[in-house]
């Protein structure tokens, strides 16, 4: 029965050198042949070892670097080692792209198509050398291929679709080319070419409207971009790249809001207060409702000593949904503007209340109090001010502070030193010991 299961046994005789070997020591020597026998045919078939790899991650560094002399030695070095990888092929058509050697590209891509048929950056990539040389036949195809294959692969690839209708466009298929730029900006709606590209397909189809809305749509997108490279720069501390920037969004889109409102916060930061009122006030215009705007722009007419415009500026955020500690201490500012004390000391207070470690706030408060002969009052608030006094300040690196009107706001106020707070509050305890002195 044993001997059943086990199939038939063939007692053979070992001839050669095997028979001087026991067969307890042969087995693991064909083991290990075997072994190295699976490496070997891995490494033909395209499977990388780690060395291909680290090659194929040089060659990537090196051509993000266009050093392409040094990227070419690295993927030829990993297509050495594993000549059927499918993405070392891959990188060394992307590489001959990069160079313009179109024909060249081609080839190893479709050498990577060949090796391995499901590689979407194969075919897509394969699609853009076809395109650049004409041929918009196979560009086609490879287009198609690609967007079928990111289906499959539950991926998103906007590009593959756009050029996909770069190549129906000029092969005059324009409603195919309309579908396929729709779905490019259904995948990434702040992709500007699309938008431009499409309105050019549905005016060649006599769609005029439509074409027109969309280069609005292309115009909208492009100034949006735009701002957004702005702000980075701003935050960088690039703030006359961020002026070029906005000044081109503006050139896309006249009516932009986002535009209007990176340019009163930069403004703002930097101290151009007539700037930023005018890019404020357009801001608002746009967007009526914009209360944390309203602050900007009231703590900016303050600056210029607009009291009155200011107030109505405050006012507004403080009403709408802007009510913050900072909006506060400006109107407290804008009335000791217009000679109302007693009101500024109000809304000072208020600023406190609502942000107890505002210790600007408590200073401010505690100088209009003495103005106004309450020293007492003024003491126990400049306490606050000391007890809330910053051990450190430090400065933000991002002059727009995130777009965070309050943070901006507050970090344009005056910081009063802890010995100027200790003088006050100094002076304070003296007069009040006066005034107690002097009761009857």
């Amino acid at each position: 029965m044993d001997s059943l299961q086990r199939g038939p046994q063939l007692n053979l005789p070992l001839q050669g050198e095997d028979a001087c070997v026991p067969h307890s020591r042969t087995r693991p020597l064909v083991h290990v042949s075997r072994a190295i026998a699976v490496v070997a045919v891995l490494l033909c078939l395209g499977a990388a070892d780690a060395s291909t790899r680290r090659a194929l991650s040089r060659a990537e560094i090196a051509l993000r670097q266009k050093d392409y002399p040094e990227a070419h030695r690295n993927v030829d070095e990993a297509i050495a080692r594993a000549p059927l990888h499918a993405p070392a092929h891959v990188q060394l058509g992307i590489l001959y792209l990069r160079q313009g050697e179109l024909h060249d590209a081609a080839a190893s891509l479709t050498r990577a198509t060949e090796l391995d048929p499901e590689s979407f950056s194969a075919r897509y990539h394969l699609g853009l050398a076809r395109l650049r040389l004409g041929d918009l036949d196979t560009a086609h195809g490879a287009f198609s291929r690609a967007v079928r294959l990111a289906v499959q692969q539950k991926a998103e690839h906007p590009l593959a679709y756009y050029h996909l209708g770069m190549t129906l466009s000029r092969q005059q298929k324009y409603a195919d080319a309309a579908d396929a730029f729709r779905a490019a900006v259904d995948l990434d709606a702040d992709m500007p070419s699309p938008y431009y590209q499409w309105a050019n397909v549905e005016l060649r189809r006599g769609n005029r409207e439509d074409g027109r809305a969309l280069l609005a749509k292309f115009r909208s997108v492009k100034a949006q971009k735009r701002i957004r490279q702005a702000i980075s720069r701003a935050r960088q501390g690039n703030s006359d790249r961020a002026l070029q920037l906005l000044e081109r969004a503006l050139e896309m889109d006249r009516e932009h809001p986002s535009a209007f409102h990176v340019l009163a916060l930069l403004a703002f930061s930097e101290g151009r207060w007539d700037d930023a009122i005018r890019h404020a006030r357009r801001y608002v215009t746009l967007r009526p409702g914009a209360d944390d705007m309203q602050v900007i722009l009231g703590a900016a007419l303050r600056r210029v000593g607009n009291a009155g415009a200011a107030m109505g500026a405050l006012s507004n955020a403080i009403q709408g949904a802007a009510d913050h500690p900072e909006a506060r201490y400006e109107l407290g500012e804008a009335f000791l503007l217009a000679d109302n004390a007693e009101n500024a000391a109000r809304s000072l207070k208020q600023a406190g209340a609502k942000d107890p470690t505002f210790y600007q706030a408590a200073y401010r408060l505690g100088t209009v109090l003495l103005d106004l002969d309450r020293p007492a009052e003024a003491a126990g608030v400049l306490r606050g001010a000391i007890a809330q006094y910053p051990q450190e300040q430090a400065p933000s690196d991002d002059m727009l502070h995130g777009g965070n009107v309050p943070r901006l706001v507050r970090a344009a106020l005056p910081a009063p030193t802890l010995e100027e707070c200790r003088s006050a509050l100094s002076d304070a305890l003296k007069r009040a010991a006066i005034q107690d002195g002097a009761r009857p």
